[in-house]
């Protein structure tokens, strides 16, 4: 399959780049996708402090996943973001850079 498996990861508080063992976890999420399904996981990973900005001024892709996404485990998206904007249009404002999401490279194995 051509497709990308897209990921957002809402991270535990105090998790982030200098916690190996959550990086770990994060990159072996990506080799597992890889091997399970044939695709890549596109991963993007938003720490949960970050949450309450995010539901404020909500960045596009909170309109994409409110209307694509699969709730898989954790929070639901009404938890994490709020409900769905009832406009069509995306948001244009976006939240403090220093807590924008991370997206993590693709991996290969």
């Amino acid at each position: 399959v051509d497709s990308d498996i897209d990921l957002l990861i809402v991270s535990p508080v105090g998790s982030g780049d200098e916690d190996e063992a959550w990086c770990d976890q994060v990159h072996h999420l990506s080799e597992s996708v890889l091997a399970w399904t044939g695709n890549y996981a596109g991963i993007i990973e938003l720490p949960a402090e970050s949450l309450a900005l995010y539901r404020e001024e909500p960045p596009p892709i909170v309109t994409d996943l409110h209307r694509d996404a699969y709730e898989l485990a954790g929070i639901t998206l009404h938890e994490a973001f709020g409900s769905a904007s009832s406009d069509d249009e995306p948001s244009s404002s976006e939240p403090d850079p220093t807590v924008r999401p991370k997206r993590r490279a693709r991996t290969a194995v």
